[in-house]
């Protein structure tokens, strides 16, 4: 499984660098197989991290990894307002989020 996730790294990356696509867009080239292994080692270890899901065992945190949703935002977007109900959880991977 590592020399997938590492094959596939190296080809997003370099595809990435290429023809300018984003990681979604590079991991639906993926056959479906190949796609949901990868998504379940990438998100299933940034699931592992957080210390709320730290506990659990690693066949609950794959299904899991089905329902996160990838979404980018730029800065100065709103993410959400002060008092706003909470209907998402967020897990920031790269930068980071300024709350007002």
């Amino acid at each position: 499984m590592r020399l997938k996730v590492r094959r596939y790294l190296e080809y997003m990356s370099e595809y990435k660098k290429q023809f300018k696509l984003s990681e979604l867009e590079v991991l639906n080239m993926l056959n479906e197989n190949l796609r949901d292994q990868v998504t379940v080692h990438l998100n299933g270890r940034m699931l592992k991290n957080t210390k709320i899901f730290a506990m659990f065992d690693s066949r609950f945190l794959s299904e899991i990894t089905f329902l996160l949703e990838y979404e980018n935002f730029s800065m100065d977007d709103h993410i959400f307002e002060e008092d706003e109900k909470g209907t998402k959880m967020f897990f920031i991977t790269k930068g980071s989020v300024v709350i007002m």
